[in-house]
C-alpha cells in the first residue's frame, strides 16, 4: 500500500497516493480542462436549443390564447350570455383545437426535459471542476513537498 497525503481544498480534504508526480497531475489537469471546454459547449448547445423551444412554446401559447378567446367569445355572444361557463368554453376550446392545444403541451414537454438535462450538464460540469480544482490543490502540496524536502537535504 503506497503512502497517502492529505490535499485540502477549498471545501474539504482528500486523501490520495503521494507518488503522484507533478507530470502525471499536469496530465490530469489537461485532459480534465479539455472535458470541461467540451462539456461547457455541450451546455452552451443545450442552452441555445431550450431557448429556441421556449421561444416557440410562448408563440404557440400566444396563438393558442388569441384562439381560445375568440372561440370563447363567440360562444357567449350566440348563447346571449346564458350559455355554458367561461371554464366549459375554455374545455370546448382545448378539444376544437386540439392540435394546437397538443402542440402546445409537446413544447413544454420538451421545455422541461431540456431542462432537466441542463441540469445533470450542470452537475456534471461542477464534478469536472472540483477535479480540477483537487489536481491544482494536489499540485500546490507536491510542490510544497518537494520544497521543503530541497530545503531538508
Amino acid at each position: 500500500m503506497s503512502e497517502m497525503i492529505t490535499v485540502g481544498t477549498e471545501t474539504f480534504d482528500i486523501e490520495l497516493p503521494k507518488n503522484l508526480t507533478k507530470e502525471v497531475i499536469g496530465e490530469h489537469l489537461g485532459i480534465l480542462s479539455r472535458a470541461l471546454s467540451h462539456e461547457s459547449d455541450v451546455y452552451e448547445e443545450m442552452a441555445q436549443a431550450i431557448s429556441g423551444i421556449e421561444g416557440k412554446f410562448r408563440a404557440r401559447k400566444t396563438r393558442f390564447e388569441g384562439l381560445e378567446q375568440v372561440y370563447v367569445a363567440q360562444e357567449k355572444q350566440k348563447s346571449e350570455g346564458r350559455g355554458p361557463t367561461i371554464d366549459a368554453l375554455r374545455g370546448s376550446a382545448k378539444i376544437k383545437y386540439k392540435d394546437d392545444f397538443k402542440e402546445l403541451c409537446t413544447l413544454e414537454e420538451a421545455s422541461v426535459s431540456q431542462k432537466i438535462l441542463m441540469d445533470a450538464q450542470s452537475r456534471r460540469l461542477k464534478s469536472i471542476e472540483m477535479s480540477i480544482m483537487i489536481r491544482q490543490a494536489l499540485l500546490k502540496s507536491v510542490d510544497s513537498d518537494m520544497r521543503n524536502h530541497a530545503y531538508q537535504s
